[in-house]
């Protein structure tokens, strides 16, 4: 299965898309605050499960956000910036299948004006 193939004709402006919005994401960097303490936590929550990685069966939240961000902190040890860095890699990924799926049920033009405004959403932003 060729990527090339899902990248032809109008599809290479969701490349784009996602492209711009990481540079514009990454530039912004610098200037995020991490202001809500449940990030805060789990990241601590995090550093512990790197420190002695185990199965997860109970917790607050879902253990998938403590193994990918135990992972991200393993490759690059920056409590602050790596966190950030995942959010946003996984934020502007989320737009392939958003946009994939909505081309399927309408069209493609839709799908990228709706992919436009998922990118620009607030939550995204903030979450992101």
């Amino acid at each position: 299965m060729s990527i090339n193939k899902y990248f032809t004709g109008g599809n290479k402006d969701i490349l784009l898309l996602v492209c711009l919005l990481l540079l514009i994401k990454l530039i912004l960097l610098p200037f995020s605050q991490t202001v809500d303490a449940d990030a805060v936590s789990r990241i601590h929550l995090t550093m512990e499960w790197l420190n002695d990685p185990k199965w997860i069966q109970t917790s607050v939240w879902a253990p998938f956000h403590f193994y990918c961000n135990g992972l991200a902190l393993a490759l690059w040890d920056d409590i602050v910036y790596t966190p950030k860095v995942l959010n946003i890699l996984f934020s502007c990924l989320s737009l392939f299948p958003f946009y994939f799926f909505t081309r399927r049920e309408f069209n493609q033009k839709g799908a990228f004006i709706a992919t436009i405004f998922f990118a620009i959403s607030p939550i995204l932003s903030r979450n992101s």
